[in-house]
């Protein structure tokens, strides 16, 4: 079993700055081989690192091995959000007010 990088991997700078597309696979992480028994750790350490650490990250993107091989630096999500739109007439804050309470 792999676990695959989704569409969303586009929306990450460090992720994208060095070449992971959907599709790919992380298999070792800092050596670590990732599996779906320790997948919670190792990818709870991915998230909690911070800029200046050198990692090593081994992606399989269609049985070619691509080398991650960097120091961090400040990373960005990029995304889409939801605002209220402050130009709304009554009857569209009415929609909204009566939709976000379900």
């Amino acid at each position: 079993m792999t676990i695959p990088f989704s569409e969303a991997v586009k929306d990450n700078s460090f992720w994208t700055e060095n070449g992971v597309i959907p599709g790919d696979v992380i298999k070792t992480v800092d050596g670590k081989a990732l599996t779906l028994q320790n997948a919670n750790e190792i990818l709870t350490e991915v998230f909690m690192w911070k800029p200046g650490r050198e990692v090593d990250v081994r992606i399989d993107r269609k049985g070619e091995e691509i080398v991650v091989k960097t120091t961090l630096t400040q990373s960005y999500t990029m995304g889409s959000k939801l605002t209220v739109d402050e130009n709304a007439t009554e009857k569209q804050n009415a929609l909204r007010t009566a939709w976000l309470k379900g």
